[in-house]
């Protein structure tokens, strides 16, 4: 099956990764790709990711992946594509902004972090202002796994999303752009 610049089937790091230009929107900073594993469109910062993904080298394998793709989007694409335009509005109109007790808007504060994350939030495209700790509004018991790569995670020592809420995944996913359908 030929993939054309439409529809392409590639990989990142052995995880199978499908591009539809219907599922990009207009001015975004981020790419949206369907994954096969667990049948979603996950949310990328186009610059960082966009280097590392290669054509998947199995054409058979490809062109299955192409199928389901298209199985899922004339069944989900349409509501996901309205819920996603919605979800980055309703960002950009929050975006690095907290509300202070006072009522007041005022920016969000770096955080103080480690190496490790901070090399983590650069590989993912994200800043610190993007992110605080958990348990920083209380206690955060919170034990979970990541949508993405399946990886537990704990409240007592993973960042959280300010957009989301979510606890962020080392593999850089929180719930921005989540779909439950």
């Amino acid at each position: 099956m030929s993939q054309s610049q439409e529809l392409w089937v590639g990989e990142v790091a052995g995880r199978v990764l499908v591009f539809d230009a219907k599922l990009q929107l207009p001015s975004s900073p981020y790419l949206y790709l369907w994954t096969p594993s667990n049948r979603q469109v996950d949310r990328y910062i186009a610059q960082t990711l966009r280097p590392q993904i290669k054509k998947l080298s199995d054409p058979t394998a490809a062109g299955a992946h192409a199928t389901a793709y298209r199985d899922w989007f004339e069944a989900s694409g349409a509501s996901w594509l309205v819920a996603e335009a919605k979800e980055l509005q309703s960002e950009d109109a929050r975006q690095q902004r907290t509300q202070d007790p006072a009522g007041g808007e005022q920016e969000a504060e770096a955080l103080d972090l480690t190496s490790r994350e901070k090399a983590m939030l650069q590989r993912h495209g994200r800043s610190e202002h993007d992110v605080r700790r958990a348990g920083d509004d209380g206690p955060e018991e919170r034990i979970t796994h990541c949508r993405s790569c399946k990886a537990s995670l704990d409240g007592s020592d993973n960042l959280v999303c300010r957009r989301c809420s979510w606890l962020l995944c080392t593999c850089g996913t929180c719930g921005c752009g989540f779909n439950r359908t």
